[in-house]
Order: C-alpha cells, then sequence, then structure tokens
C-alpha cells in the first residue's frame, strides 16, 4: 500500500530501491563484491529512503496547501456569484420602479 503511494508520487526513486533491493536478494548475479560496499550500499538506499520520504512530505504538504488555496478561490467564487446575482435583482428592481414612475408620468401627461 505505500509502495503504490510512493510509486504515484515518486516513481523513479521507488524503482531506483526496488532494482537496489533486486541486486541485494539475487546476491550481484555472480559479481563480487566486497563485504565492506554492502554497509555503505545500504547507507546509500537508506539515504535515498529518507529523501523520497522526505519529498513525498513535502509534495503532501503542497498538495494540501493547494487545495486549501483551491477551496478558498472557490468561496472567493461563490462569494462573486451571489453579489453578481444580488446585482442582477436589484437591476431588475430598479428598472421595474423606473418603469413604473414613467408609466405614472405618462398618465399625468395624457390627462392634460
Amino acid at each position: 500500500m505505500a509502495v503504490n503511494f510512493l510509486l504515484t508520487l515518486c516513481p523513479q526513486a521507488v524503482y531506483s530501491m526496488v532494482s537496489l533491493l533486486e541486486k541485494f536478494e539475487t546476491g550481484f548475479s555472480g559479481l563480487e563484491v566486497e563485504e565492506d560496499s554492502i554497509p555503505e550500499q545500504f547507507g546509500r538506499l537508506e539515504d535515498k529512503v529518507g529523501q523520497l520520504v522526505d519529498r513525498c512530505q513535502a509534495l503532501q504538504r503542497a498538495k494540501a496547501e493547494l487545495e486549501a488555496k483551491v477551496r478558498h478561490l472557490e468561496e472567493v467564487v461563490r462569494s462573486k456569484d451571489a453579489a453578481e446575482e444580488q446585482q442582477v435583482e436589484e437591476k431588475m428592481m430598479i428598472r421595474s420602479r423606473i418603469d413604473h414612475l414613467l408609466s405614472r408620468l405618462d398618465q399625468v401627461v395624457d390627462s392634460d
């Protein structure tokens, strides 16, 4: 499960780690390896895993920040849409009142 999550965020790093692990499991396919190089390779692997974890955490933080920003912007849009709708309604009401006043003025002019 964690590997699938990491694979979606950082596929190159996961493939690197899998490749190293396969080399350790197969005994490096007949290659002679000095005893002291295995701890060094594990050290590099641990460093890469640490970097991968750090990168994934940074990506998760960035994602959370972007999602919060999207939610905020969606709220701003909803607020502006509501304000625009209110302005349209006010404009229609003003137009209706002006039409009514003009109608009354026409009645006064026509009655003379």
